[in-house]
C-alpha cells in the first residue's frame, strides 16, 4: 500500500498527527510511505506557461493586501508539480486539515481524484475558531473555517483525535462520512523521547511549551503565578519582537523568572522540555479548547515530568485528580496554590509522574492506535 502523506510544515501537529504515526508504519514494513511538505511552490517565470492560471495564485501579504516585495510573481500547490506515473503509484493521501496551501483545495483533490487516489483528512481541532482567538482575524480573511469544512466534504475518511471533535466535525458537516478516533500517542522508539535526567540545581523550574494562540490560557497561568513562590518559568517555543508573543512577556510583568525559549526543529523539539521539572498546561474553558486533545499530559508522561492542568476537557478525558496530576479551577488561587506545592513537595510530583505514566503508556500506544489508521486503509482500497 502507497501512502502520500502531506505536511503542511514541520511542527507540532503535522509531527504527532502525521509524520510519527505514518512513519512508524513504514518502518514496521506496513505501508509504503511518501512524503511531501506541502508548502507553496513559486513559480518560476520560466514556467509560467507550464501550469493553467486558475491553480496560480498571487502572492500577497495578509496583513496589508499589497503584494510581497521580491517574490515570484506567482504559486501553486506542489501537487501539481508532481509527475503523472508518481501519483498513478499512490493509493491514498492523508493530510491535515488543510489539503491546499494555496486555498485552492478543489483543485488539488481534482488532480487526486483523476488518479485513484483515496483521502484522509487528518483533525485535530475544530474549523471554528473562537472569538478571542489570535488567528480569528486571519480566518476570517482567507475564509479559512469554510475551507478546512470543503477539506473534510470532499475526503473519503475523517481521523479525528477525540469523541468530542467527532461529533464537532460531524455537527459540521451533516452527511455520512467514515470516521476513526485515533487518539495522540507518542512513539518512543524516537530518541528526543528518551527519558532525560536534568542535573541537580538548587532552584525548580517550570515550564510550558507551545504556539502563540495561547495568549488566553497564558493570561490564566500569569495571575496565579504572581501569587506563587514564582519560580522560574521557561515558555518555550516563544519569539521576541512578534507582536503577540511580546503581549504574553507582558502578563508577567514584574517577574524576574521568566524566560523565552527559541524555536527546535521537529526532530528535536522535545529537547525544549528537558529543563523543565514541572509542566503546566493552563487552557481556558471554550468550545473550541474542548475539542482539543490532552497531548501536553502525553508529552509530559513521556518525559516523566508533573504536570498541572486546568480542570477541563481535554484533560479531563486522561486527569486523576491529585494522583496523575495536579487539575486546578481557572482561577489565580488554585494555580498558585498547585504551583507552591509542587515547588515545596518534589518527591509527590515525582509520584505524580509515575501515575501519568503508567496511566498513558495503558490507554495511549502508538501501535495500538496505528492498527486503527492501518485498517482504514484497508478498507478504503
Amino acid at each position: 500500500m502507497n501512502v502520500l502523506l502531506m505536511l503542511n510544515g514541520i511542527d507540532g501537529v503535522n509531527y504527532h498527527r502525521l509524520a510519527a504515526p505514518y512513519m512508524r508504519l513504514a518502518r514496521q514494513g506496513k505501508i509504503k510511505l511518501l512524503v511531501e511538505v506541502n508548502l507553496p511552490y513559486a513559480v518560476k517565470k520560466e514556467e509560467e506557461k507550464k501550469y493553467a492560471d486558475h491553480l496560480k495564485t498571487e502572492v500577497f501579504d495578509l496583513e496589508d493586501g499589497k503584494k510581497v516585495e521580491g517574490s515570484e510573481r506567482n504559486q501553486i500547490d506542489p501537487i501539481h508539480t508532481f509527475p503523472d506515473e508518481l501519483l498513478d503509484e499512490v493509493d491514498i493521501c492523508v493530510f491535515n486539515r488543510n489539503i491546499s496551501p494555496t486555498l485552492k483545495p478543489e483543485f488539488v483533490f481534482q488532480r487526486l481524484r483523476k488518479h485513484g487516489i483515496k483521502i484522509v483528512c487528518d483533525m485535530d481541532d475544530s474549523p471554528k475558531v473562537d472569538s478571542k482567538h489570535v488567528l480569528r482575524a486571519v480566518f476570517n480573511k482567507m475564509n479559512m473555517t469554510n475551507c478546512i469544512l470543503f477539506n473534510a466534504l470532499s475526503s473519503d475518511a475523517i481521523s479525528v483525535t477525540t469523541p468530542h471533535l467527532k461529533k464537532e466535525i460531524q455537527n459540521f458537516l451533516k452527511v455520512p462520512k467514515k470516521y476513526i478516533i485515533a487518539k495522540n500517542a507518542i512513539d518512543y522508539d524516537d530518541p528526543q523521547w528518551e527519558k532525560y535526567e536534568k542535573p541537580q540545581n538548587d532552584s525548580i523550574t517550570f515550564g510550558w511549551m507551545g504556539s502563540v494562540t495561547h495568549y488566553e490560557d497564558l493570561k490564566i497561568f500569569s495571575e496565579g503565578y504572581k501569587l506563587s513562590q514564582q519560580p522560574k518559568f521557561l515558555i518555550g517555543g516563544a519569539t521576541r519582537g512578534d507582536r503577540v508573543w511580546d503581549k504574553v512577556w507582558d502578563l508577567f510583568e514584574g517577574c524576574d523568572k521568566i524566560e523565552f525559549q527559541g524555536h527546535k526543529t521537529v526532530d528535536e523539539y522535545a529537547k525544549l522540555l528537558y529543563p523543565y521539572d514541572v509542566m503546566v498546561a493552563p487552557l481556558k474553558d471554550n468550545r473550541f479548547n474542548r475539542n482539543k486533545s490532552e497531548l501536553k499530559m502525553l508529552e509530559a508522561a513521556a518525559l516523566r515530568k508533573p504536570i498541572i492542568v486546568s480542570d477541563v476537557y481535554p484533560y479531563k478525558n486522561l486527569i486523576d485528580k491529585n494522583k496523575n496530576c495536579l487539575a486546578v479551577g481557572n482561577n489565580a488561587e488554585e494555580w498558585a496554590n498547585a504551583i507552591d506545592r509542587l515547588v515545596n513537595e518534589p518527591q509527590y510530583g515525582e509520584y505524580l509522574a509515575t501515575n501519568l505514566r503508567a496511566d498513558v503508556d495503558n490507554r495511549y500506544n502508538l501501535d495500538n492506535e496505528n492498527e486503527k489508521r492501518l485498517k482504514l486503509l484497508q478498507e478504503l482500497i
